[in-house]
């Protein structure tokens, strides 16, 4: 199979999450690059081969196709965030206080990670390429920010702060309002910080007096 042509992928040599390998390091670094500066359809296998100085054979190896390799860019992305998200973290003195934190925790480390520039390519490629948004659905950063919203409800719920509930689908919805703003609505990506900051919050405090005992 060419690194040109799509189909589903599988995953490449390092299995699921950040890679170990150096030359699958190097072929990520490139296919990134590539991606980022001229597209999904724009970029082929011997460019990519080329940028990380190994041959289109070694490539195949790794990535039989482009669709996995895009598969794994996501998943390095990924494990990135996660390995900046903790999975709990001291009480807080308010429910509020606690959900800020939460939120600002992930988005900080959403925000500077390529995943949202890599929405933005999947985003303008999806009718060519539908499968691509696809990868950002369930992901190490997002099972990660999860936990930790997750935990920090559990503690606002035993100390009484909280209505009694699951803590999990707490998290998700949270997470969910997130990701609307910042993965699934490309345009506010490129909107001035302090525009995400307000939404934020209002989810945050949107969420809190919803839940609040």
């Amino acid at each position: 199979m060419s690194l040109d042509s799509d189909t589903n992928p599988s995953m490449g040599a390092s299995g699921h999450g950040v890679a170990e390998d150096p030359v699958e390091q190097r072929i990520l670094d490139a296919a990134l690059s590539l991606f980022l500066s001229q597209g999904y359809s724009s970029t082929m296998g011997d460019q990519v081969s080329a940028a990380a100085d190994v041959s289109v054979h070694v490539l195949h190896q790794y990535f039989p196709t482009k669709e996995t390799a895009f598969c794994m860019v996501v998943d390095r992305e990924s494990a990135r965030i996660a390995a900046q998200v903790p999975t709990s973290w001291p009480p807080m003195h308010s429910a509020l206080d606690a959900m800020r934190l939460g939120v600002d925790i992930y988005v900080g480390a959403l925000t500077k990670s390529e995943i949202p520039e890599l929405i933005l390519l999947a985003h303008s490629e999806r009718y060519k390429h539908p499968n691509l948004m696809s990868f950002f659905r369930t992901t190490d950063g997002q099972h990660q920010a999860q936990a930790l919203i997750a935990s920090m409800m559990a503690v606002q719920i035993e100390v009484g702060r909280f209505k009694a509930g699951d803590p999990q689908h707490m998290a998700r919805q949270v997470i969910g309002m997130i990701h609307q703003a910042v993965l699934h609505e490309p345009s506010i990506i490129g909107k001035p910080l302090d525009d995400l900051d307000e939404y934020l919050e209002s989810v945050c405090q949107l969420f809190v007096a919803g839940y609040a005992s």
